[in-house]
Parts: C-alpha cells; sequence; structure tokens
C-alpha cells in the first residue's frame, strides 16, 4: 500500500525512499508495489529504495556484500523495532534494495535518538525505530525529495519522552 500511496503523492518525481528494515516487510512490499506500478506504466522506473538498520543490530548491513544476513549478537537498542537478528526475509530484502538501486545504511544508536528528539521538538510524534530512517537519511545525503518512512506511532514509546 504504501507504495501506491507515495505514487498518488509524489507522481513520477519519487528518487529515493528510505526505511527502517528489520524483517523487511515494509521494504519488500515497497518493492512490490513499485515494480506493479512500472510494469502498468504508471510509474517510469521506481525510486531507490534504501534499508537502514541500527548499528547494534544489522545483520542485513552487515551482509550485504555477501547477499545474506551476517551473523550478529543481538544488543540493546533504541530501535528494537528493528532489532532483529535473524531476518526471514532477506533474500527479498537484499532484491529490494539491489534491483532498486538503493543502499544499506546502519547507523548508530546515538544518531537514531538524536533524530528521534529533534523530531520531536519539532512536533512529529514517532518510535524511536521510525527516527532511523532519519539518521539514515543524513548518512545518505540525498537531494532534496526523498521520502522517509514513519514505521510506528509514538505513542509505542511515549514514556520515553
Amino acid at each position: 500500500m504504501t507504495a501506491y500511496e507515495l505514487f498518488e503523492e509524489v507522481g513520477d518525481q519519487l528518487r529515493d525512499v528510505i526505511t527502517p528494515v528489520g524483517q523487511g516487510t515494509v521494504l519488500i512490499g515497497m518493492a512490490m508495489g513499485f515494480a506493479d506500478l512500472v510494469a502498468s506504466g504508471r510509474m517510469e522506473r521506481a525510486p531507490r529504495l534504501h534499508g537502514v538498520q541500527s548499528d547494534a543490530c544489522a545483520p542485513l548491513v552487515r551482509g550485504a556484500s555477501l547477499g545474506r544476513p551476517a551473523p550478529v549478537v543481538r544488543q540493546p537498542s533504541i530501535a528494537d523495532g528493528i532489532r532483529i537478528p535473524e531476518p526471514t526475509r532477506a533474500e527479498r530484502s537484499y532484491n529490494a534494495v539491489r534491483y532498486s538501486g538503493g543502499r544499506w545504511i546502519a547507523v548508530p544508536d546515538e544518531a537514531i535518538e538524536r533524530a528521534w528528539r529533534q523530531a520531536a521538538s519539532q512536533g512529529l510524534l514517532m518510535e524511536p525505530t521510525s527516527a532511523a530512517a532519519i539518521a539514515g537519511a543524513r548518512v545518505l545525503n540525498l537531494p532534496p525529495g526523498a521520502v522517509l518512512i514513519i514505521t510506528g506511532s509514538g505513542l509505542k514509546a511515549i514514556d520515553r519522552y
């Protein structure tokens, strides 16, 4: 659904989408949606899909060059929604990023927390996991127009504010 909603809002100008990745469900769903939009002729080309993980638990990022998740020890992370040491949808996640021309990024928890607090100070109430997309966007340093996916409400972490 996300791909179609983004297409409705942005149209064919969409170039980059950045999302936190745990199991890969959101990323894979977007890849499927954009592939359908391209196949139907509604989009000329799909945007680049970029996957972000906390460096406290980044099996997809660390294994990207091998095409399989790297073994990791599950560490505490502010981004607990993407703290998945053995993602079950790894192959499809890798394909989604590779075919789109996107990148994998690992960001430190400190950068995620900083992004989360800055977003909150601007009135954006999101769970800390979602702020990984903001931290990842800063690393990627993309041109204006990139879309960041906010995957969860701040009400999930209201006690942390």
